[in-house]
């Protein structure tokens, strides 16, 4: 399958990508693993994503306070980070967590700002249990690797995902050398396999997949999807895919 034939992306593609695709408002990298995060004496297993700067546009995801990475940052892949409701929750109550430090990983990390809350998916999982911190923090420190899991294309207002798929695709054949003759090594999913795979999950999401336009879906690989709908990622192992299947209250009711 698809999934076997993949291999890493890496920092190359997403160059290319950032220089050569017309028609996205954001591309960002995106790497993910499930970590111990503690403060003081508390700790809690989160969802922690090495990113850039470009995450928050690409996911439509705003800050509570605090400000985002900063370029430098990025650059020097410094020990900062953002944290979900659920983490603040967690470890500060309801009180600032701004200037805290914790520790992933066995790595210390200074808070700078506080995501949005998102709440629950439909299959129950917090999306607000989560710590974002640069790539390459998070490639050095937690990955122990420079690969790339994921790559968030948002289509600008103009451009339908729908014309965007193929230019990604392209672009990526072409910054990896596959011949003509070849298969992809990397995987592109849209709203049609989104569907696909959550009506063999659950049947109570494919009413509101199906009011959901233009929103697609990562796996191993790219995923493309219009910001103007996206509100919900969800992660699911046992499929072996990542979703991104919400949209706000005013596309789905």
């Amino acid at each position: 399958g698809l999934d076997q034939a993949t291999r890493p992306l890496g920092s190359k593609e997403l160059a290319t990508l950032v220089a050569h695709l017309s028609g996205a408002r954001a591309i960002s990298p995106a790497s993910q693993k499930q970590v111990r995060v503690i403060f003081g004496t508390e700790s809690l297993t989160s969802g922690v994503t090495g990113t850039d700067s470009a995450y928050l546009d690409a996911r439509d995801w705003k800050l509570v306070s605090g400000r985002p990475f900063s370029d430098s940052e990025i650059r020097s892949g410094t020990g900062v980070c953002l944290i979900g409701e659920t983490v603040r929750q967690q470890f500060f109550g309801a009180g600032d967590p701004e200037s805290e430090i914790i520790r992933v990983n066995r790595t210390s990390c200074k808070i700078i700002g506080l995501l949005e809350p998102k709440g629950y998916t439909g299959f129950g999982q917090d999306q607000d249990n989560v710590v974002l911190m640069p790539l390459a923090a998070y490639q050095r420190r937690i990955a122990g690797n420079r690969d790339i899991d994921s790559i968030y294309v948002a289509a600008d207002d103009r451009t339908p995902t729908t014309e965007l798929l193929p230019r990604v695709e392209d672009i990526l054949r072409d910054a990896r050398r596959i011949p003509p003759d070849r298969e992809d090594d990397f995987s592109i999913r849209d709203m049609t396999q989104i569907a696909d795979a959550m009506a063999s999950a659950t049947t109570t999401m494919t009413g509101m997949l199906g009011a959901v336009a233009g929103v697609s879906l990562l796996v191993g690989g790219i995923g493309i999807m219009n910001i103007m709908l996206v509100s919900v990622t969800e992660r699911t192992r046992e499929i072996g895919i990542r979703l991104a299947i919400g949209a706000h209250e005013k596309h789905i009711l």
